[in-house]
């Protein structure tokens, strides 16, 4: 039985966050302040029953604010319930909207929210279909709600490129620093923000509330896209086919878009760096274009489409100027990357069959497993226990992937079944645990925890509905390791 609202609210230095309530006839109740700069807060906010002895209504009111001025204002409708109730109530169509809605980006901060509508009846009926998907037992009963404001993340690296040339890091210089040597924030399947034709299976395909231009204005400067066929009736011998983002069978963005809009972020900041790992897990049949028809399709036909694309999006963009660059670059300055105009930057992902060029410079990955899981407590064990793990030396990189609970079944039957239950749903179950993980998983990065000891290691984490917030946290941590090369050198 849902009797409120579980939050959780991340702020950077000079911004906060309030809640209220407003409802059940009472004007306004007592506001509440997450104000802790540089950590994830929770709390619990218990609705108020009154009048009618079964269930009462409240509008949540999040306000984020800069220097103490409010700079945007979120509210949501919320309803307690009884436990003989056998239905929700379905919340209005500005709620809707404000699940739906992605970033709130302006010149002086950065906002994002997510929503969860928690619904214990219908999680009840759905138990025993959903068995093999998750353990829908351990998903909150009571609405789970996450809001984060920062400061404007177009140009994070570039802030922290102009202290190291301020000497904030003693003599540690730009010239001295290589790829391998950052910490990047991205997405995870980043291209699966597409509102679907079919209806009710955005929920469970989606991962990303923001398009890919979005996401880099958020922060994110690392990008997973598993480029798939965007057609249903297998691979033409030609191979002039259009290339999106696929999530099992489900198509999302296209692989041009994915890159144009790459191209137009970083022709506008020039101080950026991205990179982009390419993988085909998760697609299945025709869709996967480097599994399927191998007999038949060459790997050089299949990397000349990649590559095509490429040329296509630094066309539409006009932005000629911009090399791609590719793992071996982990060992290239970043004075040397932005000199070059080399900042799109590709780790083939060990999945790809790649061009010779790639294939013998394939990123070996360390990932530590959080997915798969609704308890947010096993996601933080997982990352305590990634210290401690053997052969860390032998890797490229690590990539840390923090979202939790998986969005698809495993299986046909997993993925047919979890459609046929949600079809009265708007918002994702990936929402309900986001909030518990990061808050826990984020926190625990900002203490400078992860491999403290392992500078020369590229790391990248992604996350489901990518946050301002987890941009802080890399910022952080990056910071921390310059100190920590600076002291080195």
């Amino acid at each position: 039985m849902s009797e409120g609202v579980d939050f959780y609210a991340f702020s950077s230095e000079g911004y906060s966050i309030s809640v209220d309530f407003s409802g059940c006839g009472h004007d306004k109740y007592a506001e509440r302040y997450y104000d802790r700069e540089f950590s994830y807060e929770a709390g619990h906010h218990e609705l108020e029953r009154s009048g009618w002895p079964w269930q009462s209504n409240d509008r949540m009111h999040i306000r984020a604010r800069h220097l103490g001025q409010e700079v945007h204002e979120r509210s949501v409708y919320l309803n307690s319930y009884n436990e003989t109730t056998t239905e929700f109530s379905h919340i209005s169509l500005l709620d809707r909207a404000n699940m739906l809605a992605g970033a709130v980006i302006r010149e002086n901060f950065c906002f994002c929210f997510g929503f969860y509508y928690a619904d214990p009846s219908l999680w009840n009926k759905a138990k025993s279909a959903i068995s093999g998907f998750f353990d829908s037992s351990k998903l909150p009963n009571d609405y789970q709600l996450y809001a984060v404001v920062t400061q404007n993340q177009n140009k994070w690296m570039q802030r922290i490129f102009d202290e190291v040339r301020a000497s904030h890091y003693g003599g540690l210089s730009l010239s001295d620093i290589k790829l391998k040597n950052l910490i990047l924030p991205g997405s995870h399947d980043s291209g699966m923000y597409v509102r679907s034709s079919l209806p009710h299976v955005d929920f469970w395909a989606n991962t990303q509330k923001d398009n890919t231009y979005k996401q880099l204005q958020l922060g994110a400067r690392t990008f997973d896209f598993r480029p798939g066929c965007e057609i249903k009736l297998g691979i033409p011998s030609d191979f002039e086919l259009p290339l999106a983002h696929v999530h099992m069978i489900i198509t999302g963005e296209s692989y041009v878009s994915f890159l144009s809009q790459i191209i137009e972020f970083l022709k506008k900041n020039q101080q950026e760096i991205v990179t982009v790992v390419l993988c085909t897990d998760g697609i299945k049949g025709p869709w996967d274009i480097f599994n399927y028809q191998k007999d038949k399709i060459s790997a050089e036909s299949r990397n000349n489409l990649l590559d095509r694309c490429f040329e296509k999006a630094r066309e539409q963009v006009g932005y000629h100027e911009l090399q791609q660059g590719f793992k071996d670059d982990l060992e290239s300055s970043v004075e040397t990357l932005i000199k070059a105009n080399r900042r799109l930057i590709f780790l083939c992902d060990k999945n790809m069959n790649c061009t010779a060029d790639r294939t013998g410079s394939r990123a070996k990955t360390w990932k530590p497993k959080l997915a798969d899981s609704v308890d947010a407590g096993n996601a933080l064990q997982a990352l305590k226990e990634f210290n401690t793990k053997d052969g860390l030396d032998s890797v490229d990189l690590f990539d840390v992937g923090l979202q939790l609970t998986g969005s698809m079944g495993s299986t046909w039957t997993n993925v047919m079944n979890t459609a046929s239950i949600f079809t009265q749903r708007d918002e994702s179950p990936l929402v309900a645990t986001k909030g518990m993980a990061d808050h826990l998983t984020y926190n625990w990065l900002l203490e400078d925890n992860l491999v403290p000891d392992k500078l020369d290691k590229l790391i990248t984490m992604t996350n489901d509905w990518y946050d301002c917030g987890l941009t802080e946290v890399a910022a952080k941590m990056l910071r921390d390791r310059f100190n920590k090369l600076a002291k080195r050198s």
